[in-house]
Formats: C-alpha cells, structure tokens, sequence
C-alpha cells in the first residue's frame, strides 16, 4: 500500500468517525417500540405507533428488596456505601418481589424505597345495631389480609342507657386474630342519653398476611346503632 493509498483511507475512516459522532448525537433522544420520532421532551419514548399509542407496557425489572432503607441487590454492599450512592439513584425503580415489603412497584427516593401503588378500599364492614352492656365485647367481623400499610375509617352512633354516666368512653380495636393483642385501638366519648356519631381513622402496617378481627368495647350499658362502618383502605 503506498502513501496516497494510506492517506485516503484514513480520510474515509475520519469522515466514518465524524458521520458517526454526529448520528449519536443527534439521536440522544431515542424511541423504541417504532420508527416514529421521539417527542420533544423524552429522551426515552416507548410507543408503537406516531401518535404515541400501543399495545404493549413497560415492564420493570422485578427484584427482591432486601430492606426498606437499602439500595442491595441493586447494588452491592461496597458500592452502596460509596459517598453520595445513595442520592445518585434517587428515582431508581423496581418491581419489588419481597412479599415481606409489601410486593409492587417501589421508588428509590434517595433515603429509602416507597410504594407507588394507587389506594384501593380492600372491605367495609357494617357495624350492626345491637344492645350491649358495660364491658362486653361485640365482634363486628373478621378478615384476612395481605401485608401492607392500611387506612382504617370507622363510623358508628351510640346512646348510652345512663344518661347520667359520668364514664362515656367507647373503643373500637384492631386485633390479630391468633394471640388476641391490639394492633390498634380507638378511644371516643359519647353524651350520656344522646345518639353521638363517632368517627377515627387509623394507620397501621401488616408484615405478613394476617386475620384480624374487628371488635367494639363500651364501659357502660347501652345501644349502638346500625348504619355504621368500618372501611379499609390499602394504600400499598
């Protein structure tokens, strides 16, 4: 090969390398899914046809979470505590496959994961009328539920038969049906011989699938009216 030969074709493989360079950086925006045109403001448009509709999802990785407050398996022990790790990733998100951390899609917000599942009302329970005396239990219902953070909205009206009690409280628990223990409790007090709506709301959190049994306590004789509820609304 002489001179002139050598010559012209590293004047090809520079122009190659320039055409390429320039392919790159005018397809920093990329679609995938068709041939159609990325819009303005993505740099990554998943979609099949031009007007941006399709059959198909995304589908996100699916990885079982060690911990709440860990990046791991996501990355390793010596990476996560490499300075400024953890802020780095923030928006990182996965399908979370550890029952134990409530399965589905979870954001890394820099600290720690959190859910991104839409609430959704699980049961509503209706509170019976019945006649009760003082400290006996009335069990309103029982059900079984997967792990999770949970709203708990409960409503109910109540006369007390002693209009001159001066010890109006009324409580309504939460408890887990195998050991009997409170997961949570609700104290309110009722006008001695008036009918008093009375309403709570409670957060609370189930590790595992878990009955729980809903039950109402009262101090003193009385009644408790029908029409009221207990809600449940499962927010991840």
């Amino acid at each position: 090969m002489n001179r002139k030969q050598s010559l012209r074709q590293a004047f090809i493989l520079a122009c190659a390398f320039q055409f390429s360079f320039f392919i790159f950086s005018a397809t920093a925006q990329v679609t995938i899914g068709s041939d159609a045109a990325p819009n303005a403001g993505a740099l990554l448009d998943l979609k099949e046809n031009a007007d941006g509709t399709s059959s198909k999802g995304f589908n996100l990785p699916k990885v079982f979470l060690v911990s709440l407050t860990s990046l791991q398996p996501c990355l390793t022990a010596a990476e996560e505590a490499a300075p400024g790790a953890k802020a780095l990733h923030k928006g990182l998100q996965v399908y979370n496959t550890n029952p134990a951390l409530a399965e589905g899609v979870t954001t890394w917000d820099g600290s720690s994961w959190s859910h991104t599942a839409v609430p959704k009302v699980v049961n509503t329970l209706t509170i019976p009328k019945v006649s009760f005396v003082a400290n006996e239990v009335v069990t309103v219902g029982t059900l079984a539920l997967e792990p999770g953070a949970y709203i708990c909205d409960i409503e109910y009206a109540i006369k007390w038969a002693d209009e001159t009690a001066t010890e109006k409280y009324t409580s309504f628990c939460l408890r887990y049906a195998a050991t009997n223990t409170n997961i949570l409790l609700t104290e309110n007090r009722a006008v001695g011989g008036e009918v008093t709506w009375l309403t709570a709301s409670r957060i609370f959190f189930l590790e595992n699938t878990t009955d729980v049994k809903f039950l109402y306590y009262n101090m003193r004789d009385g009644e408790l009216f029908g029409a009221g509820k207990v809600k449940l609304v499962k927010l991840y």
